[in-house]
């Protein structure tokens, strides 16, 4: 836009020198037509003047008597004509040249229209590149602003994108944080229920004992897989050698014993048993409690784990 305003305005400045030019030379050719003018107008006034005075010579020479003596008619006859021949010469040409003033005359009418319409051109000119000043005036101020609205939309998408960067980067220290309170949460979760299944566990195993016994529970994810017939079991029980005492095992499911065990002295162990109670497929929650004996074959203490009974 402003490029193409300056081509505009070097247009009419050249428009306008030309129409100067132009103007300058109008008015050079005016004053040489008036000097002219001048000069032929007080020429043939004093032309016109001489005419006066031969026609009025010659009108009085037309009034004298003529000469009777035949010697002398002649001579002062042809000086009378020659004059008038001369005046009347004279006269055509003074005519032709008021013809070529009053023409130059004409020509001066023509000139001064042209000049007066170089200036209204001029003035025209004048006006256009006056227009065409503020039109790129009013570019430069328009341009000045679209500058400054593209650097404040600039400098708001810079912003919005360091926001959009923090967001984002909030958003996956958010999601770190959400995954870590879920892992957590399923960890707490684990250890709920396993403190539940130790705490009915206790719970079974600590009923009806007698008073000063001891026992322990650990939470142990530990499953009892039972055949299909839902009798026979398989299960480690194990007293190992390092022991030193006796260990029995005792299986509830529900709360009802289904199993209990012979002592196992220190090395011994069983891998499947049968229960007393046969049960239908399906997962039950249960409890394993191992009984230790003292030397004197009376039990001095008792852990109970939660096991998970599995029947085909």
């Amino acid at each position: 836009m402003e490029k193409k305003s300056k081509v505009w305005i070097i247009v009419l400045a050249v428009l306008l020198a030309v129409t100067l030019a132009l103007g300058v030379f109008c008015k050079l050719e005016l004053d040489a037509a008036n000097e002219k003018y001048r000069a032929s107008r007080d020429e043939t006034r004093a032309l016109a003047g001489q005419v006066d005075q031969l026609t009025e010579e010659l009108d009085q020479a037309k009034a004298t008597p003529e000469a009777t003596d035949p010697a002398t008619q002649e001579p002062s006859a042809q000086p009378t004509e020659d004059t008038a021949a001369a005046l009347n010469e004279e006269l055509e040409t003074l005519r032709q040249e008021n013809q070529r003033l009053q023409a130059e005359l004409d020509g001066k009418a023509d000139v001064e229209t042209q000049l007066a319409d170089a200036q209204k051109e001029l003035a025209d000119t004048k006006a256009q590149l006056d227009q065409a000043q503020a039109d790129l005036e009013s570019a430069r101020t328009g341009h000045t602003d679209i500058a400054a609205d593209l650097e404040t939309e600039k400098s708001a998408r810079t912003q919005a994108e360091s926001d959009l960067e923090q967001a984002r980067t909030e958003l996956a220290d958010t999601r770190a944080e959400l995954d870590a309170v879920r892992t957590e949460l399923t960890q707490t979760q684990t250890k709920l229920a396993d403190t539940q299944k130790a705490l009915e566990a206790y719970r079974l195993a600590f009923a009806g004992e007698e008073e000063g016994s001891r026992h322990s529970a650990t939470a142990l994810n530990e499953t009892v897989q039972v055949a299909s017939d839902g009798v026979t079991a398989t299960y480690l029980l194990e007293n190992t050698a390092a022991s030193g005492n006796s260990l029995s095992f005792r299986l509830e499911v529900a709360g009802e014993e289904v199993f209990a065990s012979e002592k196992l002295a220190p090395g011994q162990s069983i891998t499947t048993f049968q229960l007393e109670n046969p049960l239908t497929a399906g997962e039950y929650e249960g409890a394993l409690t191992v009984i230790t004996y003292g030397k004197d074959g009376v039990a001095s203490s008792k852990m109970t784990t939660p096991v998970t009974v599995i029947v085909e």
